[in-house]
């Protein structure tokens, strides 16, 4: 059976555990994966799968932020506390 997975499920393998694990410690894994599924951009998940974004840095890559429902100020913020995050637990 050759069946073709779905954008979002190839996002999440594609992402790194240390992401997935803040999205959902502070409860945006949802929001996050919506935005991104919305803007489908197919090099963001082979970026991840070549370890081309650093690691750091796949938030900002991932979705305009000002065209989500949470808004610029959400996603910045998420940003900052994920770079703050993945110093502080060596993830």
């Amino acid at each position: 059976m050759n069946r073709k997975l779905s954008y979002r499920h190839r996002l999440v393998c594609a992402t790194p555990y240390s992401l997935l694990h803040f999205l959902i410690v502070y409860r945006c894994l949802k929001a996050f994966l919506d935005n991104c599924e919305k803007h489908k951009d197919e090099t963001l998940i082979k970026d991840l799968e070549d370890k081309c974004i650093e690691t750091g840095y796949i938030i900002n890559a991932s979705f305009v932020w000002g065209d989500t429902k949470e808004g610029y100020d959400f996603w910045y913020r998420r940003s900052n506390w994920y770079k703050h995050y993945i110093l502080t637990n060596k993830l």
